[in-house]
């Protein structure tokens, strides 16, 4: 996996902490625990959707965007 971070311009920069990639190929296999971080994050996503897997065993495909708190 491939992750960069960006800094806002500064104007944004009150209001945004950062932006940020994450690029991974098709045949990866490894699962990754996302820590909350407390930050709300717009995720667009330009490539194959993730799969979330739930604690209780589920697993749901993400949406395209979406906002997560």
């Amino acid at each position: 996996m491939h992750y960069q971070t960006f800094e806002p311009s500064n104007e944004l920069s009150a209001i945004v902490k950062c932006y940020w990639t994450l690029e991974s190929p098709d045949n990866i296999t490894d699962r990754q625990i996302v820590v909350p971080d407390g930050c709300m994050e717009m995720i667009f996503h330009y490539g194959d959707l993730y799969k979330q897997y739930l604690e209780n065993g589920e697993v749901i495909i993400q949406l395209r965007c979406f906002v997560k708190s």
